[in-house]
């Protein structure tokens, strides 16, 4: 009889593997020809874009099995492009299946083995759990994606962009050298292998407080081009990152770009067509909780410090945040806005009084940081229940029959910054 590793015995490998041990001989000993680990991501009902980065010669396979039977795994011909990443688009998978993945080389050799789950099919309603994270600086310790990784089975992990910190890269090559830089740190490999990725970018991607319509094309181009190759992202349209995933009937996510499309000429924050987009698609789901994953706040923030920065977020773009908190409040219900950027974790309204006040914002990270939020005074009641600089990431979990989410802020420690529950 085989016994299969658990999903706690394949993470606590890949942590083995990560600092240089092999991983038990039931998941195969992983080679530093892979030294990025595995990632999934925009898995669907029955499809999901696997990836690594490998250093050794081709034909690249990679094997797929659901977790409980393995006897039943499927083998892949992954693409290797010229940067030595391969992918491979998996759409034989059935819904709601937990699945187990591993890559090979040419010469036999093995990657880690990742984990995912695919969504259940449209007209399903059941608990998800989602992991939230941003802000991981790759200079930085990042144990509270390692900590989350290893102690909360998630659906999915909802990068909010800061996954690396690219400052500096300018060329192509540069921006490759700072992705592969902060993807072989051990808790990114940890967080990428237990779960499927759903990511969207923020300024650090391509360099500190960007905005596209101000960039170099080339540079800015540069840095598009090495998000896709190093995350997991299948977009609806080639090279577009804002796109709508559907869990079930529980969540429809809607990814946003708040960076590559701001005009300051017209003060428009994102494009008339990605406006327009999220307008309907938040007026035609059905899904109990719709999370817009926003990668800079929308929330009012008071202070002088937040007033000396509004343009770097929402607020400083008014008429086209107020066409959206207006439109959010007249025309849907079970809205949760997840963000990044603040490195400061941060959970209560979007507004204190008036358009946007009954509507809930949680700002996750920094997973990793030295650079705590310079604010005077932090975020508080009565607007905010929630805030603090501690490295952090969130784990999101989503009740549809008591339109329930239960929001906890994990620190590097284990320890619960904060656990609150909010009904959307």
């Amino acid at each position: 009889m085989t016994i299969r590793p658990s999903r706690r015995d394949i993470l606590l490998a890949l942590a083995a593997t990560a600092t240089g041990c092999g991983l038990p001989r039931e998941a195969g000993p992983a080679s530093p020809l892979f030294p990025l680990g595995v990632a999934c991501g925009d898995v669907s009902v029955n499809s999901a874009d696997l990836w690594s980065a490998f250093l050794g010669p081709g034909p690249l396979t990679v094997r797929v099995w659901p977790r409980d039977d393995e006897t039943s795994a499927q083998t892949f011909d992954a693409t290797l492009d010229d940067a030595g990443i391969g992918t491979t688009l998996v759409r034989t998978l059935s819904a709601d299946t937990a699945y187990a993945y591993q890559f090979s080389g040419g010469d036999g050799v093995l990657s880690d083995v990742g984990l995912f789950r695919t969504p259940p099919t449209a007209d399903t309603l059941k608990p998800l759990t989602f992991g939230v994270a941003s802000c991981a600086r790759q200079t930085e310790p990042l144990a509270p994606l390692a900590v989350v990784a290893e102690r909360y089975p998630l659906d999915a992990l909802l990068y909010l962009g800061d996954t690396v910190y690219a400052d500096g890269a300018k060329t192509l090559a540069d921006y490759r050298g700072k992705w592969r830089e902060a993807l072989a740190r051990r808790p990114q490999r940890l967080i990428r292998g237990a779960t499927s990725v759903i990511a969207t970018w923020d300024d650090h991607e391509v360099i500190n407080d960007a905005s596209g319509d101000r960039l170099d094309p080339s540079m800015l181009g540069a840095a598009r081009t090495a998000f896709f190759e190093y995350q997991p992202v299948r977009p609806d349209a080639p090279t577009r990152l804002w796109r709508s995933l559907r869990w079930g009937k529980t969540a429809e996510l809607f990814v946003l770009d708040c960076r590559g499309e701001r005009n300051h000429a017209t003060r428009e924050y994102m494009s008339r067509e990605q406006m327009d987009w999220l307008k309907a698609g938040l007026a035609s789901s059905d899904a109990t909780f719709k999370l817009i994953l926003n990668s800079v706040p929308i929330s009012s923030y008071p202070g002088a410090l937040f007033g000396a920065f509004s343009d770097d977020r929402w607020e400083g773009w008014p008429s086209q945040r107020d066409e959206l908190i207006n439109f959010v409040d007249a025309n849907t219900s079970g809205v949760l806005w997840l963000t990044g950027d603040f490195h400061m974790g941060v959970a209560g309204r979007v507004a204190r009084t008036g358009p946007g006040s009954t509507q809930v914002e949680i700002a996750a990270g920094p997973a990793g940081s030295n650079l705590a939020n310079p604010a005077l005074s932090y975020p508080s009641p009565p607007q905010f229940d929630f805030a603090s600089s501690i490295n952090n990431m969130v784990v999101l979990d989503l009740d549809p029959a008591t339109r329930a989410a239960r929001v906890r802020f994990i620190a590097s420690n284990e320890r619960v910054l904060f656990d609150h529950t909010y009904v959307v």
